[in-house]
């Protein structure tokens, strides 16, 4: 049993997580009959895509060992920008979803001009960011909401196979980025910068250039992720985005991307965010304080930080 148990998980590192994510599951329908209905599941698959396409991000820039925890905010700023050229400069829809895209398409071509141009550190860098995108958020419109035309619900609302068509595009978004991943010589750079750079040079490897791919794909996904949340909830939100980043770093360490890099896949980083998703669920549906949701958010993320530090102890002493 303890062999076969060692192969599934030398072949699926997300294994663990997930046999604690099925107990946790089964747990609490137990308890509370109504946690796998078909409406709360649906609603749960609703909320996840945003959160985890600026977790994918995350987990690239982790993946290189590097960090962006901006990726909230600027989320939440492409979504006004977007939002502001669709509704008050009245632009066409295509060019209002480019515009905010490209937003954080900026945001993340500066982080690599800075993290990997000029040698500052990602975490001084992406915190920097964070305040000023958060900001902007409220400066555009004067925070105030700006509700798209009635018509652009009926694209949000609709739910092919019970979930929303924004839902899907995340899903193919995931299966690409996992393909890249898994099958790409740009996948495996990815993983060889962020498990040893001095050797990934000595190989051949443009360390840099992985690196600012990395920052600027995190900083395109957090634009995509805005863009698409305003269109979901038919409206630009400036609060949009706040706390997003805390999820995604959580769902990516959960998931089993690394701190220092080298390690994490998209399928982990989906599992992870999904789990992040289920505690707080969870809390709803046992009716506990809402205040709890970042209390048990947090533990498992220091676990799971604690865990990686933990295996990469023993594999240094191997």
């Amino acid at each position: 049993m303890r062999k076969a148990i060692s192969k599934i998980s030398a072949k699926v590192p997300e294994f663990g997580i997930i046999i604690a994510l099925a107990v946790l599951m089964i747990l609490t329908q137990i308890m509370n009959s109504n946690f796998l209905s078909a409406a709360n599941m649906t609603a749960l698959l609703k909320s996840i895509p945003f959160v985890a396409l600026v977790s994918l991000g995350s987990s690239l820039c982790l993946t290189v060992a590097s960090l962006d925890i901006a990726c909230g905010r600027i989320a939440g700023l492409c979504g006004m920008v977007f939002g502001f050229t669709l509704t008050i400069m009245h632009l066409s829809l295509p060019v209002a979803i480019l515009l905010g895209v490209a937003t954080g398409l900026i945001f993340g071509i500066f982080h690599a001009l800075m993290v990997v141009g000029a040698g500052i550190n990602a975490f001084v860098v992406t915190m920097g960011t964070l305040y000023v995108a958060g900001g902007c958020r409220y400066l555009i419109n004067h925070g105030d909401p700006m509700n798209l035309p009635a018509y652009y619900r009926n694209f949000s609302q609709a739910s092919p196979l019970g979930v929303s068509w924004l839902f899907w595009i995340v899903v193919l978004i995931y299966i690409i980025v996992g393909f890249v991943e898994a099958r790409t010589v740009f996948g495996r750079r990815l993983y060889a910068v962020g498990s040893n750079s001095e050797v990934a040079k000595l190989q051949g490897i443009n360390v840099k250039f992985m690196r600012s791919c990395a920052l600027i794909l995190s900083g395109l996904f957090s634009g995509m992720a805005g863009v698409m949340a305003t269109i979901d909830i038919n409206s630009s939100q400036a609060a949009t985005g706040t706390g997003w980043e805390f999820k995604a770093i959580a769902g990516c360490f959960i998931g089993g991307t690394s701190l220092s890099g080298g390690s994490g896949r998209a399928f982990g980083v989906a599992i992870g965010v999904f789990f992040v998703f289920i505690l707080d669920n969870i809390i709803n549906m046992m009716k506990i304080s809402n205040y709890w949701s970042d209390v048990f958010t947090g533990a498992v993320l220091l676990l799971s930080v604690l865990f990686d530090v933990y295996r990469k102890s023993r594999k240094i002493k191997a």
